[in-house]
């Protein structure tokens, strides 16, 4: 297995933050992000991202291998806004593209990202990347965590693009 390209993430349902107080967090980047996934092979997960800041839009394309609840071999690249375009006519059926945004910021060891959609209007999404599925991570005092979502996969963003998704109890 491939440890340069595992991603290894904790997944929290939180308590929607004040945006003004994410803003304001010292190092953090703000991104406005339109997610699309596309028709993949078994067992992966393959998606497109635009991702807009201050002064920079940047195109990916990623695929995702499942391992475990918490881990995955992520393959991610950047792309042109050309291959971002030509991608997206392999959009997945019965899916909608996510737009969120996400405020990502240190805090202790890690990076947090803080994922608010508009269809969420209470709560919102905190990730963190670890180096070990064991390891231990701090939250900073504003988070108000509802629940770990890492192992329910109706939490996970390609479900959320699905029109017919369940409705989750987001409020």
């Amino acid at each position: 297995m491939d440890t340069q390209n595992l991603e290894i993430e904790r997944k929290l349902l939180i308590s929607l933050p004040d945006e003004k107080l994410l803003s304001d967090i010292d190092g953090v980047l703000i991104y406005d992000i339109s997610q699309t996934y596309l028709n993949a092979m078994p067992k992966t997960t393959e998606r497109v991202r635009k991702r807009v800041s201050r002064n920079k839009t940047e195109y990916f394309h990623t695929v995702k291998k499942r391992v475990s609840a918490l881990t995955r071999i992520e393959d991610e690249e950047l792309i042109s806004e050309r291959e971002y375009e030509e991608l997206l006519l392999r959009k997945k059926e019965g899916t909608v593209t996510i737009e969120k945004t996400r405020y990502a910021f240190p805090y202790k060891e890690h990076i947090i990202e803080i994922d608010v959609f508009p269809f969420m209007k209470s709560t919102a999404f905190l990730e963190v990347e670890l180096s070990g599925e064991d390891e231990q991570f701090e939250l900073p005092e504003f988070v108000s965590v509802i629940k770990d979502v890492t192992h329910d996969p109706r939490y996970t963003n390609a479900a959320l693009a699905k029109v017919d998704r369940d409705p989750l109890d987001f409020e």
